[in-house]
């Protein structure tokens, strides 16, 4: 017979499985033809979707696209 302090420990064991499962279904994607064309939207090579880069990185990253 189980006691309470092992279903306890079962219950927070799982919770780390269940998020790793299920995370990935609450992402939202985007297929290729959804992603936009950055030189079609601003004459450049730099797309931040997420807005994860600084104004200053994505000057850098314009910077060395043009140089490549």
């Amino acid at each position: 017979m189980k006691t309470i302090i092992t279903e306890i420990k079962q219950a927070i064991l799982a919770v780390p499985f269940y998020i790793t499962v299920l995370s990935p279904l609450c992402v939202q994607a985007l297929t290729v033809e959804e992603v936009p064309n950055p030189q079609q939207l601003n004459g450049t090579w730099v797309t931040d979707m997420a807005d994860v880069l600084s104004d200053d990185t994505e000057r850098q990253l314009r910077f060395v696209a043009i140089m490549a």
